[in-house]
């Protein structure tokens, strides 16, 4: 699961002069659901894994910097 929020932690450091981009980092950063994964039941008892994993590629249109960097954090 580290990993997987590594861009994240990295954004959140590279925005300490921001402190209210920064604050969006953490509080993305605790409410962050990738690499969890639950066991759902299965009608003849078998395993069936449900994995959460963040998208690929995400289109994100912002006019300016001001707009980009919360959408940046986001995904």
């Amino acid at each position: 699961k580290a990993a997987l929020t590594q861009p994240l932690n990295a954004l959140r450091e590279w925005a300490a002069n921001r402190p209210e981009l920064q604050a969006l980092c953490t509080q993305y950063g605790e409410l962050a659901q990738a690499g969890t994964q639950r066991l759902l039941p299965g009608p003849t008892g078998e395993r069936n894994p449900w994995t959460l994993l963040p998208r690929e590629r995400v289109l994100w249109i912002a006019d300016d910097e001001q707009a980009a960097l919360p959408q940046l954090a986001a995904v």
